[in-house]
């Protein structure tokens, strides 16, 4: 598949390397379409899932890096927009959250 081939051909992964452990994985953008609320958001899933790792990631790497921190991610949360799209390229099984609730008066997007 085309995934398999990019993560080997980009970060050198083969299509079994994946997570060791359950790890959340929030990309954050700083401008368009930003969650407001990741404060309350990350706290709610570290209630909802205590001593489960729970991360951020602007995404602001090389492409290679980019595969790695998503290859951690046995969830990831993110924004619409392209963005989202680099959770093509997370490991197989992984769970994808795209946040829709998108405001355009305030160029927001709501996480919760």
């Amino acid at each position: 598949a085309l995934r398999d081939i990019v993560r080997h051909g980009i970060a050198s992964l083969s299509p079994t390397d994946g997570p060791t452990q359950q790890h959340i994985l929030i990309i954050v953008k700083r401008q368009k379409r930003r969650i407001v609320n990741l404060k309350i958001l990350m706290g709610h899933l570290q209630t909802c899932y205590p001593g489960l790792s729970i991360s951020t990631s602007t995404m602001d790497e090389s492409a290679a890096d980019q595969i790695h921190t998503l290859n951690r991610a046995t969830v990831v949360i993110s924004p619409s927009g392209s963005v989202a799209y680099t959770a093509l390229f997370a490991a197989p099984h992984t769970v994808m959250i795209q946040l829709d609730r998108y405001v355009p008066s305030q160029n927001r997007t709501y996480g919760a």
